[in-house]
């Protein structure tokens, strides 16, 4: 019966490190128009016309969208197609959410603008393929494929917008330390994290984990079941590198990701990122905190990059 004595310890660390990927890294169940609606009622007694621009967003008319990711997903997403002469403007949503939701605002900034709009499913959530998600590591290799897929769609000549909210944001940052990204005039960021690590470590110590051993089974279910590590790439790597314009926005408020990191992103290239900390804002909830403010730091940035 000796052997129980290894194979039963075995057997417990196995357990919580595939625990530890479940939790963190698996793709969510529910489906991503139920996301947007439940995230919504949530702050409707905040912000009454929440509700009303997530079904508005959740039931408009749109063209499906597919592309194929660099490791062979079905990558999909909505496109509000305008006029193949206009800008495109491609959303990026955070963590287990919904572009519905995520983008209720950013989409009434572009419908108004008259752009045309790509409301993406990150890998892992909604209606594109993947079991894992990668906090933006993967991801942001995914951003170059819609790229691909604009050019293909609009012409050689298009103008590209990128917008991510949470992860949507970091997604997009690392994505400009990438490639060259043809034709991506701007990025707009809203609420990101500084690093995979980082946002990881301050979920764990708010939820009042043992810091060290609770991110060595979260690392090593990461490396183990998703394929990546979360120390591999970050925002404030990949924005060192960048040739691209960003606008950083970030909710002073922010109960889930401190918009501190969103400085420590800035200072890593501050003549490329210009910025909008929102106060009373928390996360996500800039747009809705200061709708006049978002929308002319969006305008102000359109004109610098001559959008």
């Amino acid at each position: 019966m000796m052997w129980l004595c290894f194979v039963i310890p075995l057997a417990v660390f196995f357990a919580i490190t595939f625990g530890a990927y479940l939790y963190t890294f698996a793709r969510p169940g529910k489906n991503h128009r139920e996301v947007a609606e439940m995230k919504a009622i949530r702050y409707e007694d905040l912000y009454p016309d929440i509700v009303d621009n997530v079904k508005k967003v959740s039931m408009a008319e749109y063209e499906d969208a597919q592309t194929t990711s660099y490791d062979g997903l079905k990558l999909r997403g909505k496109l509000k197609f305008i006029s193949s002469k206009k800008p495109v403007i491609i959303f990026f949503h955070g963590y287990k959410s919904s572009p519905f939701r995520d983008f209720s605002g950013g989409y009434g900034y572009s419908e108004k603008r008259g752009y045309n709009a790509l409301l993406v499913f990150q890998r892992a959530h909604g209606e594109s393929d993947g079991k894992s998600i990668t906090f933006g590591i993967k991801e942001s290799y995914d951003v170059i494929s819609w790229v691909k897929w604009c050019r293909e769609h609009f012409g050689e000549n298009v103008k590209i917008l990128l917008m991510g909210i949470s992860m949507g944001a970091s997604t997009v940052v690392m994505a400009s330390g990438r490639d060259t990204l043809e034709n991506v005039k701007g990025i707009v960021a809203d609420c990101g994290y500084s690093s995979p690590k980082e946002i990881l470590c301050h979920v764990i110590k708010r939820r009042g984990l043992p810091l060290r051993i609770s991110y060595f089974f979260v690392r090593l279910g990461a490396k183990l079941f998703a394929g990546f590590d979360p120390e591999e790439y970050s925002s404030k790597e990949a924005v060192r590198f960048t040739n691209v314009p960003i606008l950083l926005i970030h909710g002073k408020k922010d109960g889930f990701v401190p918009y501190e990191m969103s400085e420590k992103v800035r200072r890593e290239n501050p003549e490329k990122c210009t910025y909008l900390y929102v106060d009373g804002a928390n996360h996500g909830l800039s747009y809705y905190e200061k709708k006049e403010d978002y929308e002319n730091a969006l305008d102000e940035f359109l004109k610098n990059i001559e959008f």
